[in-house]
C-alpha cells in the first residue's frame, strides 16, 4: 500500500487487534523497533509494527474498546 498511495503517509491509526500490533504489548513499538534498527540490535517484531518503522510512519493505537 506505501507503494501505491501517491503521497507520504506519515501517521497510521488502528485498534490493538492481533492484525497490527503483538497482543499484550499495550501500544505501538514502532519508536523502540527503530531504536533497535540504530543500534544494530537483533529485535523480534509485529510485521506490520516492523514495516511502519522501516517507512516512518508513525502508527498509533486506539483506547481499549473505543471503536
Amino acid at each position: 500500500m506505501i507503494e501505491a498511495v501517491p503521497y507520504k503517509i506519515h501517521t497510521v491509526l488502528t485498534d490493538n487487534g492481533i492484525h497490527f500490533t503483538t497482543p499484550g504489548a499495550g501500544g505501538s513499538a514502532v519508536p523502540l523497533i527503530k531504536k533497535a534498527m540504530a543500534n544494530g540490535e537483533l529485535f523480534r517484531a509485529h510485521a506490520f509494527e516492523l514495516a511502519c518503522a522501516k517507512a516512518h510512519i508513525d502508527h498509533r493505537t486506539t483506547k481499549p474498546k473505543h471503536p
